[in-house]
């Protein structure tokens, strides 16, 4: 009886916290060293609605929950600094989702304007360095689109992807973003490449290998493009690029 009193009374105590503290609670429940890896934020939708620039995955297991898949540059998410790659989502809005369904997820985050999210990530930060190049190969059937668009001029040394169509190929890679730069398509920079030779460049194979960058947070698409290059120097001194560079210095 007397512990059945106890029990109540930090029943009692627990509904008077804040949801804040509740959440708090909650996110410490999911790991043993999850208090120090919990992360809560508060997104919300421009003008109560669109989208929050999260993809979302399921976990590995039907217990595992829901995941961020990625988190898309320049969006709500993005500019928070606290939403990673990999994240578990432990609750929205103060209800515990750690081990919800896929879709009672995607329903929350979806319906809601705003959201309050505790996160927990296994290592911080979970996402790679916004300077980090990455490589990325598409392949396709004979004349599908890519399923994006790019934009030339605007970055020297570099292409801008200006659009990404809704279930295209480049979406559904998961490692292409809107606004990502291109450095380099199919072993071929990308810099001084006239939109034509870009267009040609994009169009000539049903393989395609791009190296791309994410412009970095407060910081110039050229000083990104240029950090990226001076870190991936060491690795790009094969012979193959110093070939091609002769007949691409031409159209500038």
């Amino acid at each position: 009886a007397a512990a059945a009193a106890a029990a109540g009374a930090v029943g009692s105590a627990v509904a008077d916290k804040s949801k804040s503290s509740s959440t708090e609670l909650l996110a410490a429940a999911v790991a043993p060293d999850a208090a120090e890896r919990r992360r809560t934020v508060r997104l919300e939708k421009p003008e109560g609605k669109g989208s929050l620039g999260l993809r979302i995955r399921a976990g590995d297991t039907d217990s595992d929950g829901v995941h961020i898949g990625s988190v898309v540059p320049g969006s709500v998410a993005a500019k928070s600094g606290k939403v990673f790659e990999n994240d578990h989502i432990i609750s929205i809005n103060g209800t515990d989702v750690s081990t919800a369904s896929f879709d009672d997820v995607l329903e929350m985050l979806s319906k809601n304007p705003a959201v309050d999210l505790v996160l927990v990530g296994a290592n911080e930060p979970r996402s790679p360095a916004p300077q980090a190049v990455r490589v990325v190969k598409l392949t396709r059937s004979q004349g599908a689109p890519w399923g994006m668009k790019i934009k030339t001029g605007e970055v020297a040394q570099a292409v801008t992807v200006s659009q990404l169509t809704e279930g295209g190929l480049a979406t559904k890679s998961g490692q292409i973003h809107t606004n990502d730069l291109i450095l380099e398509i199919n072993g071929a920079s990308a810099a001084n490449m006239t939109h034509d030779q870009v267009v040609q460049a994009l169009s000539s194979s049903n393989e395609l290998v791009l190296k791309l960058v994410t412009p970095q947070e407060n910081a110039s698409a050229e000083a990104t493009v240029a950090a990226a290059l001076a870190a991936s120097a060491p690795a790009a001194a094969a012979p193959a690029p110093a070939a091609t560079s002769t007949a691409r210095a031409a159209p500038a």
